[in-house]
């Protein structure tokens, strides 16, 4: 009887721990199938380690994808390119030269301008220089008059040149060959050690407005020199183009005449083909350098100075009442005293003197006002506004 008792005790007590037991268990399934679950891998050292919730494949793909953004991040942009050898293979280049600037002088060393010859000489001997080491060339955009002294002289161009490449590009530009925001890659350093932009500008993307503008406001010669080195990777000497469109000799022997220099001025002035002109007289009459011929002169004035070695040039166009255009080209002869007093002396015998006689048949083109001087001077990015010359553009290998 007690053995009977004891038994069923026992099997009691078993069977209500098996019931607790179902029971805890039956509770924790639910929150197990409901919990994280655990992915057990073995360790991967060949791996970067993972994040949270990703898998091993999406980690590697996260971090390519980073490091391809850093990378093209840090490259360079490459600079826009257009196929030049077509345009101006040798076969090309006569016909796209166009024969030349147009010649838009009248009489030279007439009667209109006899008392100018006389200031001139007069002045020179004062100064004593005789006429040596200096070339002068004058003319009157009213009436055309022309008064030269020594004005085929040959000097070596220094930055001069710079209108020339200005206008060629320009009209380059005007006629469809390639836009004028077409990027190239400054490199300062490469061309030049002088920085005449912004240093902060190495290595970026420049218009080539932006270059050509630079290049005449602040006598940029890394800007000159890019401009040459872009059509120099592309198959084409710009020297040779510049002097089929110029009548310039920067090709062979890197010389200019105070001839030539009156040339391009007076182009610029009547030649309305090439809507570029306009905005290379603009950014001409913005520059901040005053110290040749016109320092003294109280109108505006679209003028480019070059400044090397002995050698002192500069052509321009003053915008008096009377609109004149002069080039003079100098070498050792005092240039920072005797070009503004000569400066003075064409200015005061401008708007001073006795007019010229007026000329028979009204003159080609369209003369007239200045053009509006932009708020930002030239537009070129990035430039400081510092004036100065170094040395004239390189010639291309």
């Amino acid at each position: 009887m007690d053995f009977q008792f004891s038994f069923n005790h026992k099997l009691k007590r078993i069977l209500r721990a098996v019931t607790l037991v179902l029971l805890c268990l039956s509770l924790l399934i639910p929150l197990v199938a409901c919990g994280p679950k655990t992915v057990i891998r073995p360790l991967d050292y060949s791996r970067p380690s993972e994040e949270p919730g990703e898998s091993q494949t999406e980690a590697t793909s996260k971090i390519k994808d980073e490091a391809k953004k850093s990378e093209a991040k840090s490259k360079k942009t490459e600079e826009t390119t257009y196929d030049l050898s077509k345009e101006f293979n040798p076969g090309n280049l006569q016909a796209l030269s166009g024969g030349g600037f147009k010649n838009f002088a009248g009489a030279e060393n007439g009667p209109g301008v006899a008392g100018l010859a006389t200031a001139v000489n007069q002045f020179l001997q004062e100064k004593g220089l005789a006429g040596a080491g200096i070339s002068i060339a004058y003319q009157d955009l009213t009436t055309n008059e022309v008064y030269t002294l020594n004005a085929d002289a040959r000097y070596q161009s220094a930055s001069v040149i710079k209108v020339a490449v200005a206008m060629v590009v320009g009209q380059l530009m005007d006629q469809g060959h390639f836009p004028a925001d077409m990027q190239i890659v400054y490199l300062p350093s490469k061309w030049f050690s002088a920085d005449n932009m912004d240093p902060a500008q190495e290595g970026k993307l420049v218009s080539m407005q932006g270059l050509v503008d630079s290049a005449l406001l602040y006598s940029d010669n890394a800007a000159t020199s890019a401009i040459f080195a872009y059509f120099d990777r592309h198959g084409c000497l710009l020297h040779n183009f510049l002097d089929a469109r110029t009548g310039t000799h920067y090709a062979g022997d890197v010389t200019m005449s105070a001839r030539e220099g009156l040339g391009l001025i007076t182009q610029l002035y009547y030649d309305s083909e090439f809507p570029s002109y306009k905005n290379i007289l603009t950014t001409m009459t913005s520059s901040t350098w005053n110290e040749f011929l016109t320092k003294n002169i109280p109108v505006a004035v679209s003028s480019k100075y070059g400044n090397l070695a002995g050698l002192n040039h500069e052509i321009g166009l003053v915008w008096s009442d009377r609109p004149f255009a002069y080039s003079v080209f100098t070498q050792n002869v005092g240039a920072y005293d005797v070009l503004p007093a000569l400066g003075s002396l064409l200015y005061q015998y401008n708007t001073g003197s006795l007019a010229p006689a007026q000329p028979s048949v009204a003159p080609p083109g369209q003369a007239g006002q200045p053009p509006a001087i932009p708020s930002q001077p030239g537009q070129a990015p990035g430039v400081p506004g510092q004036t100065g010359e170094t040395s004239p553009p390189p010639l291309a290998p």
